[in-house]
């Protein structure tokens, strides 16, 4: 059998060029993409934590209040218990004029 060797040159540079061309701009609108992601992340993170900063200080001020009203009960219920004692010890209080004054 005779054989015979055939040698083949494949100009394959335009294919090469242009699927790297295709390549670079699937890489480039993929690299946009996630920019873009990031960048709209970037502004939910932020509006998150903007409204956490508003929940928190509403939280603080509630918080406030709450602690405002207790101590006004805790002198509320002191003066009461002095003013008790004081009536008590007063001579010149009897039931009577006790009844009126407690009205």
């Amino acid at each position: 059998m005779a054989s015979e060797r055939v040698t083949t040159v494949l100009d394959a540079e335009e294919h090469v060029s242009e699927a790297a061309k295709q390549a670079a701009g699937a890489i480039q609108g993929f690299t946009q993409q996630n920019e873009s992601a990031g960048a709209k992340v970037g502004a939910v993170w932020t509006e998150v934590a903007a409204k956490y900063l508003v929940i928190r200080e509403a939280i603080r001020k509630v918080s406030e209040a709450f602690n405002g009203l207790l101590e006004s009960y805790s002198q509320q219920e002191n003066a009461e218990r002095r003013l008790a004692v004081a009536v008590r010890q007063n001579p010149l209080l009897n039931g009577e004029s006790l009844g009126r004054f407690r009205e």
